[in-house]
């Protein structure tokens, strides 16, 4: 073969390594697409029980296909306050499961049985073209999938092709090896493993390589299970430089990413060197071939190992907790800090996840406003000075702090881009854009309110006292509504029922009048000073106003067309 024919074949080779990868990541979002409710009924079940939290990741990496873009959604969760360190812990051992998923399906539906996938691959193409001209958004993503899925395996195909023709035409490479020592050999493949992985940001996809590799004879078994403990560790590396731009908890999320696979590297590359002969000959009792050896002997390492890593992780489970704060301390309260800040990544380009973070952020600025509101009545019976001043510092400052907390949030919504969300996000983005507005006006009429319960303390402005029943009705019902619009933001409510909170509006409104003529009838019979009604009057109007703003909220959810987009979220993780 001379230097043109060897060229040829190079870029040949990439070529089919380029649509392998365009495979595997067309796959992927296609995935998130299609798995798009499913992931946030997952998401809800999110939990600080470990167990729970390794069952979460590993469906997540599972249905995504993507450990790295998982991991990413963690640490931005964490990043966002929305999950704490412990909470992701149980995640991150969870997506380490789950990412073993890739190299059992290329084992099975690959090279690794007699079954060929390649001869049904351009006939399932053609039957997903129907697909392409549906109506409905999930037949679309079936066919984006469909498409992925059939150049994964056909990147594979022709990058296993042309693998062989250099191999027997050329002295090119023979089995990896690059030294004398069997160890640095070793080290030599993990290495690689480490920056393939970091290259491609994706474990999954330099896995499937390896697998080619050791089924070409160009990696030897014991360097293939080295270089996917490589790989275990450098699919960690996409984590930790989104957490650059991070606070400290998502930062120290990152590291235990990070720690868990380099510490599982540390104690199970010794066993290759010792046992990987065995391990070998054991898997080979079992199969004809040694490409399916070595197939079914990677997929069977893989998922022993990150089984194995997390079981020991999880015995010591408060120690390594510990390890990861003795690296990453706390060092001051800014550091610690949530925030809403965006962490762009590729890996999620659906902005599934990014706009559930965004709706979680907005359930807990709903829960901040209903705190400020529950702080009015307080006010106005509050008689001792020093206390009073003291709330009204603190209800001004979480009003300051809510108004904070949309800015975060709607620049967040700002930066994800229009072209990647579907029509049911974008309405659903409009109508948390409202909901935004309508938050921050009632806890700025909080404010307003305390304000005038102020003003009436400093004037010794009286109130009668079915004066002050009628504005502790008027507070205990809207209290009650704020509650219900906080659990029709977290949980499905079908659209159809819009009885509960007519019901409080109806109360309300009842309530209302009635005190409007108990006022009247008060100021008839004693003559009330104009101070009095001025103050008793600002106080049903800012009420009612703070009213008005919830019902708004209410009314932009159930007018909502496609309700199933925004009805399904986490709710334990936030409380």
């Amino acid at each position: 073969m001379n230097f043109l024919q060897l060229l040829q074949q190079v870029l040949s080779l990439i070529g089919a390594l380029v649509l392998f990868l365009y495979g595997m990541k067309t796959m992927s979002e296609a995935l998130q697409k299609i798995a798009g409710e499913r992931l946030r009924e997952v998401l809800a079940k999110m939990t600080a029980v470990p167990g729970k939290g390794i069952l979460t990741g590993f469906f997540i990496t599972a249905l995504i296909q993507s450990s790295s873009a998982t991991t990413v959604m963690v640490v931005s969760f964490v990043n966002a306050g929305l999950l704490s360190f412990a909470q992701s812990l149980g995640l991150i051992f969870g997506t380490n499961i789950g990412t073993t998923i890739t190299a059992w399906i290329i084992s099975l539906l690959g090279f690794g049985t007699n079954f060929s996938m390649y001869s049904i691959m351009l006939p399932l193409v053609a039957l997903s073209l129907p697909l392409f001209f549906s109506y409905k958004n999930k037949n679309k993503f079936l066919a984006e999938f469909i498409i992925g899925f059939a150049l994964l395996f056909i990147g594979i195909y022709f990058f296993s092709e042309n693998l062989s023709f250099i191999d027997q035409n050329t002295l090119f490479i023979k089995d990896l090896k690059f030294f004398d020592s069997y160890f640095l050999n070793l080290m030599m493949a993990l290495g690689a493993g480490i920056l393939l992985t970091i290259i491609f940001q994706s474990s999954s996809a330099t896995i499937s390589l390896t697998m080619v590799l050791a089924t070409q004879g160009w990696l030897s078994f014991d360097g293939a299970l080295a270089m996917v403990l490589g790989e275990n560790i450098g699919t960690a590396f996409t984590a930790n430089v989104a957490a650059l731009v991070a606070n400290r908890p998502a930062k120290r999320t990152a590291l235990a990413h990070l720690l868990f696979n380099l510490l599982g590297a540390i104690w199970a590359l010794p066993l290759i060197v010792l046992a990987g002969s065995i391990f070998f000959n054991l898997i080979n009792s079992y199969f004809l071939t040694i490409e399916s050896t070595s197939l079914f002997g990677i997929s069977i390492f893989h998922t022993a190992f990150n089984l194995i890593n997390t079981m020991i992780f999880l015995v010591f489970y408060k120690p390594f907790q510990k390890m990861c704060f003795s690296i990453l301390p706390n060092r001051n309260e800014a550091s610690e800090k949530p925030s809403m800040k965006f962490i762009n990544n590729s890996l999620l380009s659906t902005h599934e996840l990014s706009i559930l973070q965004a709706r979680k952020r907005i359930i807990r600025m709903a829960k901040e406003v209903r705190k400020v509101y529950s702080n009015i009545p307080e006010l106005l019976h509050e008689k001792r000075e020093k206390k009073f001043a003291g709330l009204s510092v603190k209800t001004k400052n979480e009003v300051l702090s809510i108004g904070d907390m949309k800015k975060q949030i709607a620049g967040y919504i700002d930066q994800m881009p229009d072209d990647q969300q579907s029509k049911g996000f974008r309405t659903w983005v409009k109508v948390m854009r409202e909901t935004l507005d309508d938050l921050e006006a009632i806890a700025d009429l909080c404010f307003e309110m305390l304000e005038c319960i102020r003003e009436k303390k400093e004037n010794r402005t009286w109130f009668t006292q079915k004066l002050r029943d009628n504005l502790d009705k008027e507070f205990r019902l809207m209290e009650l509504f704020l509650n219900y619009l906080i659990n029709h933001l977290e949980n499905e409510i079908p659209n159809t029922d819009k009885k509960p909170d007519t019901d409080i509006q109806n109360e309300i409104k009842i309530a209302r009048l009635a005190a409007q003529k108990s006022f009247t009838e008060e100021d008839h019979s004693e003559k009330l000073p104009s101070k009095t009604e001025a103050s008793y009057k600002c106080l049903m109007r800012l009420s009612e106003k703070i009213g008005q703003h919830a019902f708004n909220i209410n009314q932009t959810i159930h007018s909502t067309k496609n309700h199933s987009t925004i009805n399904t979220l986490p709710n334990n993780i936030l409380n």
